[in-house]
């Protein structure tokens, strides 16, 4: 008998997958691609190999500083690429072999509901009084647009251009404008709003672009892109048409929930912006639960993993402590970013170049920031290195609700980029 049927093997999907087996519930795992999604073939990790190697050629320009004068290397994009792909495939069979130690059932094919709790793979008909769907989200697309690039044609092509546009400056558009800028792309970001990460606060945006233009990506605001046939972009600056010609162009204006797995055949409620669900990621339907990125609340792969717990924990009927309002986010630019919380309000502030470590590290700069709600420390965002490392400390002070007298009083070690947080209360 099935307990849980999965749709999706992203991380959502298999950790979902991993739990539920480990709490002694008997899983089918319904696979459309490869398994890990998205995030491990064309989003979170390729893209994370490839900033290792960007982060690596930044801190050659300033090797002089260590003393290693006239240095000089040839730049061999097959390698990066190879590298990337082995690191994938590695995960990808690392998932493989603990959803079989598991006793995961994995079905590969594309799931398609037939009722409220039949789903229907490959012609044959699952029945469960449990089902998750996980099934993620795609880029989103824009009328009048064609021959352009997606995030996956990025991380797929074996040979770098010689320039690339990109449309859309949030998360995926920066970090990519990051990497390729290193790997000696000619970088342009167009953005539509008045500022780029616009999820952050003023001040950390205004920061990141005067960065990021410093490093020589060119990055233009209020910018309404019209059309791209694959050689004319067509867009609209300052009240005015305009055309230019663009010979490669990455689309990067965001994700939508896959919701192509017959949910009119179903009871559940859903728009085009995501399936409906509660705090427990039940859907209208009793028994049928949603994670992810196809809820279009969070398309984060960790809020994803967390979603799925809270399911399973639910179909168990076990509690669990898991807040969805402290979600940490990371942005891999260069330099990095991260934040969680609440991020208006008070706040106190301390500068990278004022702490030992940082100095000693030719990591001038950035800040931490810390959002107060009276004593209490309510939100917090950091810009330059390990920010992705050091913004957990914020989360978890903000979870156990530390205020800001006992926050100060923390011991952080000597000399570490953790100390800046003691320097945010002097």
């Amino acid at each position: 008998m099935i307990d849980v049927i999965i749709i999706g093997a992203g991380p959502g999907g298999y950790e979902a997958a991993l739990y539920g087996a480990s709490k002694g519930l008997n899983i089918v795992l319904v696979n459309k691609d490869n398994l890990g999604g998205t995030c491990l073939h064309y989003g979170c990790i390729p893209t994370k190999s490839y900033y290792k190697n960007a982060s690596l050629i930044n801190d050659l320009k300033d090797a002089d500083l260590y003393g290693l004068n006239n240095l000089s290397y040839d730049f061999d994009f097959g390698k990066v690429k190879a590298r990337k792909d082995e690191v994938v495939s590695s995960l990808e069979k690392g998932i493989s072999f603990l959803l079989k130690k598991a006793n995961v059932t994995v079905l590969e094919g594309k799931a398609n509901f037939v009722s409220n709790h039949e789903v229907e793979v490959n012609g044959e008909i699952y029945k469960a009084k449990n089902i998750i769907i996980a099934t993620g989200s795609s880029e989103r697309m824009l009328p009048n647009f064609s021959s352009y690039l997606t995030s996956k044609d990025i991380l797929t092509m074996d040979k770098l251009p010689e320039s690339l546009t990109i449309v859309g400056g949030g998360v995926v558009g920066i970090e990519f404008a990051s990497i390729l800028n290193q790997f000696g792309v000619k970088v342009e970001v167009l953005e539509y709003g008045d500022r780029i990460l616009n999820s952050l606060d003023q001040e950390t945006s205004r920061r990141i672009l005067s960065l990021l233009k410093r490093q020589g990506i060119e990055i233009s605001l209020n910018v309404k892109v019209v059309s791209y046939d694959g050689k004319v972009l067509t867009y609209e600056e300052k009240g005015e048409s305009k055309t230019k010609k663009v010979a490669n162009l990455l689309l990067a204006i965001g994700r939508i929930p896959n919701l192509d797995c017959s949910l009119d055949k179903t009871s559940i409620n859903y728009s085009n912006r995501g399936i409906e669900v509660d705090q427990n990621f039940e859907t209208s339907v009793k028994g049928i639960y949603a994670i992810g990125d196809v809820t279009g609340l969070n398309m984060l792969a960790h809020y994803a993993i967390y979603s799925g717990y809270r399911a399973i924990n639910n179909i168990l009927g076990v509690k669990d402590e898991i807040d969805f309002k402290i979600v940490p986010a990371c942005i891999f630019s260069l330099p990095e970013i991260a934040s969680v919380g609440i991020l208006e309000g008070e706040s106190l502030k301390a500068n990278y170049r004022s702490n030992g470590k940082a100095l000693a590290s030719n990591l001038l700069e950035g800040y931490i920031k810390l959002y107060l709600d009276g004593e209490e420390i309510v939100g917090g965002i950091i810009i330059g290195d390990q920010a992705s490392i050091l913004i957990h400390e914020i989360a978890a002070v903000i979870k156990e609700k530390v205020t800001v007298s006992k926050f100060k009083d923390y011991i952080h070690a000597h000399p570490t980029l953790s100390e800046i947080f003691r320097d945010c209360f002097k």
